[in-house]
Formats: structure tokens, sequence, C-alpha cells
């Protein structure tokens, strides 16, 4: 079994997905809502990329052979995400 952190900024296809992961690997989703205009950005209104990021790591869960621990959607650069990823999850 292996701890597998995935981020993403868009959907992954399934045989992407299988390439990396085996039915029992631990699997963390990560994806940056990043995707808004920079009025939305100014005036925080970040729904749109919020609900656009979700349905990214919906989609990358449904197609994974490996079980969901954990899927989360953060504001944060997808820098930010690689570095908090690493020491929350710690990924093999």
């Amino acid at each position: 079994m292996a701890r597998v952190v995935v981020i993403a900024s868009a959907e992954i296809g399934r045989e992407a997905l299988e390439t990396v992961l085996e039915p029992d690997d631990e699997l963390h989703v990560l994806v940056p809502a990043v995707e808004q205009s920079r009025l939305a950005w100014l005036t925080s209104a970040e729904d749109d990329a919020r609900a656009q990021a979700e349905r990214v790591g919906e989609q990358i869960s449904r197609d994974a052979p490996a079980k969901l621990a954990s899927l989360e959607v953060k504001p944060d650069s997808p820098s930010q995400l690689v570095r908090d990823a690493i020491a929350e999850h710690n990924p093999d």
C-alpha cells in the first residue's frame, strides 16, 4: 500500500490514474480553486472556481482505482498545495 497525493486543476483520465495507483493505495486528492477572474479574486467571489474544483476532485476520485482517503479544495496556489500536501500526508 502506498500513500499517494494527486494535485490537479483539471480532470485526469482513468488510464493515467491506473498507471500510478493500485486498488489498495491510500489516495488524497487536492484541487486548487484557482480558475477565477481577477475581479472575482479581488472581491473574494470564489464560488464558481470552488465548484469547478470540486467537480474535478470528484471526477478524479470516481475514476481512480484506489479508495479515496481525502478530497480537499483549497484557494491556495498549486505550489503551496504541494508543500502542504507533503507536510500533511507524507506521500510515498
